[in-house]
């Protein structure tokens, strides 16, 4: 059986604060989330498994490897892809319309001052989730 718990926002904090005060304490508590920015907020290492086996621990805290973030820009007219082609740091582009879906790893300031080029007329960040990272981890390890 798998049990999944949602929790509303001040219930979440409310959690977080029990898990950083543990954590404080000396405690380890395993922690399975999808939602990459929970698990930087409240986590030190996190662990990959395939196939039932463990294949990697890494360090969440200043790796940069493992900074990833999910923006949606949208912009005052269309936008090509290519436009963006030349940031090495953008890891996956989705056009949709007059919006392009970006994540984008390690430091933004590039990736703003491009998207700043053409106009944008909203910008979101959206949640980043674990199976993001674990298939750019994947695809960076072969």
């Amino acid at each position: 059986m798998n049990l999944q718990v949602v929790l509303d926002p001040l219930m979440k904090q409310t959690f977080y604060e029990i898990i950083l005060e543990l954590k404080k304490e000396g405690k380890t508590i395993f922690l399975s989330s999808h939602d990459l920015t929970e698990v930087q907020k409240i986590c030190d290492r996190a662990t990959f498994i395939r196939d039932g086996e463990l294949v990697a621990i890494e360090d969440i805290k200043d790796n940069k490897d493992i900074s990833l973030r999910t923006y949606k820009v949208t912009f005052e007219e269309r936008v090509l892809k290519s436009e963006f082609d030349k940031l090495e740091n953008i890891v996956k582009m989705k056009v949709d319309s007059k919006s392009i879906y970006f994540t984008v790893k390690g430091n933004v300031d590039k990736f703003i001052q491009v998207i700043a080029k053409h106009n944008p007329v909203d910008l979101v960040s959206t949640e980043t989730h674990i199976e993001d990272l674990f298939i750019h981890y994947y695809e960076t390890k072969k």
